[in-house]
């Protein structure tokens, strides 16, 4: 996922948007917005793991 995406989910949840909002707003599936969060809350990751590229 883009970093804008990752940013996006993580201010919104900021400024007290609801998962549901998050997902009706920004049309990521229910999964994607719950695992952002999930690593924002539990680890303060600000973006997506890196990976190697082929």
């Amino acid at each position: 996922m883009e970093q804008e995406k990752w940013s996006a989910i993580i201010v919104l949840t900021c400024a007290g948007r609801t998962a549901a909002e998050i997902m009706k707003g920004t049309k990521l599936p229910r999964s994607t917005v719950f695992r952002v969060l999930k690593a924002f809350k539990e680890e303060g990751k600000m973006q997506r793991k890196d990976h190697k590229q082929k």
